[in-house]
């Protein structure tokens, strides 16, 4: 009887070295993954006319002229594909100036109300 305890420890303990050794090979040699998570790098730049397509609270990035103003917080943007209605407040302008000519990047949210899609900006800056 205690020659068989003898060669179950000795099996137990092979297979105890082989699990850890899996578990470290596991767990510390997975590679590193980026954060897709984050602000920056949940938008994606797409074209106006994908924008108007995502669902009522996506993140979206479009890039486009600013072609008019229906209010003191409203723009249209249009890129070569369509165009969209655009919340912009005060304080996401950060001292930018813009005409009809410069292109502009936009990142917000999509909002959707009834018929009506806009988009929500949380940053406005010149895209190149």
């Amino acid at each position: 009887m205690q020659g068989k305890k003898v060669q179950i420890n000795r099996y137990s303990r092979a297979f105890l070295r082989w699990v850890s050794c899996f578990v470290y090979l596991f767990v510390f040699l997975q590679p590193v993954q980026a954060n897709t998570y984050g602000f920056s790098n949940r938008h994606h730049v797409v074209t106006i006319s994908n924008a108007l397509k995502l669902q009522h609270e996506s993140p979206v990035t479009v890039r486009g002229y600013i072609i008019s103003s229906s209010g003191p917080e409203h723009y249209l943007i249009k890129d070569n594909t369509a165009k969209i209605l655009t919340k912009i407040e005060g304080e996401v302008w950060k001292d930018l100036t813009v005409d009809s000519y410069t292109k502009v990047e936009v990142q917000g949210q999509i909002i959707r109300e009834g018929k009506t899609v806009k988009i929500e900006a949380d940053l406005v800056k010149i895209s190149r």
